[in-house]
């Protein structure tokens, strides 16, 4: 059987490699701001942005700003922002509901 030739990959040596990469990085591993559009449950990555050195809350206010804008000069209407729990993520969501609701 195939199944003796070529045994299945533990679920450890499956999931440590997919859980352990960070999707948000290009091949030199430089961190990316990845902006995505959900749409009816369908999503779709609308733009990846290099993030530069700074990672505080007024850097990412400032790109996640630039690419709403962005966003609707292209007619999108935004319906909510979500990010990850990190701190400066948190901070910057606070510092662009005073802008945009």
């Amino acid at each position: 059987m195939i199944a003796d030739i070529f045994p299945l990959p533990t679920r450890k040596k499956l999931g440590g490699p997919f859980l352990d990469a960070d999707v948000w990085q290009n091949i030199s591993r430089a961190h990316l701001l990845g902006c995505q559009l959900v749409l009816f449950g369908c999503g779709m990555t609308y733009a990846l942005l290099p993030t530069g050195p700074r990672h505080d809350a007024i850097a990412i206010a400032e790109q996640m700003e630039c690419m709403m804008e962005k966003m609707q000069n292209d007619g999108w209407i935004i319906g909510g922002v979500v990010t990850d729990n990190a701190g400066q993520c948190a901070r910057a969501r606070r510092i662009l509901s005073l802008r945009f609701f």
